[in-house]
């Protein structure tokens, strides 16, 4: 591609460049100069963890043809392009390199602190039972129409992401669902797409290690829906306290959802048990009956929030239906863990006060005789919400077991003396050890209780340090069942 038409693509985002060779051409674009080829484009991010800038000769060794920085160039003889923001310059020329992929796709994106996830995969769902042939991306996995892919971030990076849309693209996918995590959407990854639909699920603290404040976190996710324009519409959690902040962003058109508010799309006549919910899903003009295989109130919003993306798209009642029921699970989303044994056991990936919260609330509606949560936090993220965690289940569990996460560099016992503050007054079982943590929960339940191992859900692995060492709490929890059954 000539290198003229991707400067057309940003012109807002260029400073100055070098004298550049007429009609010159790049053959590809990265940000990881080991990848570089001859004739490629190197972007020169400025990272959290590293500066692009300091590989820029590694880049030029390997054929690198031109650089795109935010610096000044460091040579005459180096073609050289000086951008006011690398990452955004970033998702513009690799859109307008890889063909605008995202014009060519109905693009739905969900945002929120929690049921991103669980909303993608219903949605998803609701979709396909509409015909619509779809590309997922999430904090699971990558689907490329039946293809699944490991997701290394929850929002790709804004090249990886435009590549995957690509794929979709050429797959034949005419709908991509995608989560925005506020990362992806501060760090410019989804710059530039044209969203459709942009939905609103909740807000609550939560990576405040990245965002300055709780007022930060906020206005990354209000950026999505400040970009909204033309025909797209915001479906916004009426229900939720940041409601009207989002409503305040939004220029376009808003569909909104909810269970107590005077919402757009409603749950009424709510039924729970342990093996999903019941209610009715009401239109201006319509009720539905739902069963929805997957438990818990908070899974009801999200059914709500994929209702209302699909009727934004035009999608009808029946297809809404269809695809909320055939979804019997979400991967790490209050997950079952069942050998026959006389109680329950639960893996769900709530890591934060709120989804905490919302887990054991649902927990307690299906009336378990006693409810034991086995629980910690990440290491090297917001300290803050460590004694906030501890609270939330101390408040609605019977016996708490306290452990590890991944606590990644920061020494365990300290992550765990972060969280007892919050357990202030009450009993709990302290097990540094994740695998013994389990093994004593699952020792410990007896006939009707409910056993809860909440924070890390789908992710097979542990973070120790430096080094990921697989682990899947799952597994555990399937062996140590095994031990206790004696199968």
């Amino acid at each position: 591609m000539k290198v003229k038409e991707l400067i057309k693509s940003c012109p807002d985002q260029i400073v100055s460049r070098s004298a550049l060779p007429e009609g010159m051409e790049i053959s590809g674009m990265h940000y990881d100069s080991r990848r570089i080829e001859a004739g490629n484009l190197f972007f020169a991010i400025s990272g959290y963890q590293s500066d692009g800038n300091q590989f820029v000769g590694q880049a030029l060794a390997n054929g690198a043809g031109l650089v795109v920085s935010e610096s000044n160039r460091i040579s005459d003889d180096i073609p050289w392009i000086k951008v006011a923001n690398c990452r955004r310059a970033m998702a513009l020329m690799s859109a307008a390199f890889l063909g605008r992929p995202a014009d060519q796709l109905d693009m739905i994106a969900v945002t929120g602190t929690a049921g991103k996830t669980t909303t993608t995969y219903l949605l998803r769902s609701i979709m396909e039972s509409a015909g619509r042939k779809t590309g997922l991306l999430g904090t699971i996995s990558y689907w490329i129409r039946d293809e699944k892919f490991s997701a290394p971030n929850t929002t790709p990076e804004s090249l990886d992401l435009q590549d995957l849309l690509s794929r979709m693209v050429r797959a034949g996918a005419d709908t991509a669902i995608m989560e925005a995590s506020s990362h992806g959407i501060e760090l410019d990854r989804v710059a530039g797409i044209n969203f459709s639909t942009a939905v609103f699920t909740n807000f609550s603290q939560d990576h405040l290690d990245f965002h300055r404040d709780m007022e930060s976190y906020l206005k990354a996710k209000l950026k999505l829906f400040h970009n909204l324009w033309g025909e797209a519409t915001a479906v916004i959690n009426l229900d939720d306290p940041a409601a009207g902040r989002v409503r305040e962003a939004v220029k376009t058109k808003t569909l909104t959802f909810g269970i107590d508010s005077p919402a757009d799309i409603r749950a009424d006549k709510i039924i729970s048990n342990p093996q999903g919910s019941e209610f009715e899903l009401k239109t201006s003009d319509r009720t539905i009956e739902i069963k929805l295989a997957i438990a818990g109130r908070h899974n009801i919003y999200n059914a709500l929030a994929a209702a209302a993306a699909a009727l934004s798209r035009g999608r009808s009642p029946e297809d809404i239906k269809a695809g909320l029921e055939k979804v019997n699970s979400v991967a790490g989303r209050f997950e079952p863990v069942s050998l026959g044994q006389d109680f329950s056991v639960i893996v769900d990936y709530a890591h934060t006060p709120q989804e905490l919260e919302h887990l054991l609330d649902a927990a307690r509606e299906l009336k378990p005789q006693r409810i034991i949560t086995v629980f910690g936090c990440g290491g090297d993220r917001d300290r803050s919400k460590r004694p906030l965690m501890g609270r939330a289940v101390a408040k609605n569990s019977d016996i708490v077991v306290v452990t590890s996460d991944n606590p990644r560099t920061e020494d365990p016992d300290q992550i765990i003396n972060d969280i007892l503050p919050g357990l202030s007054g009450r009993e709990y079982i302290l097990f540094p050890d994740r695998k013994e943590a389990i093994y004593k929960s699952i020792e410990l339940a007896q006939k009707g209780d409910m056993v809860i191992i909440a924070g890390k859900g789908h992710e097979d692995y542990q973070i120790l340090g430096a080094v990921k060492v697989h682990f899947d709490d799952r597994e555990i929890a399937g062996e140590a069942l095994k031990q206790r059954l004696g199968a």
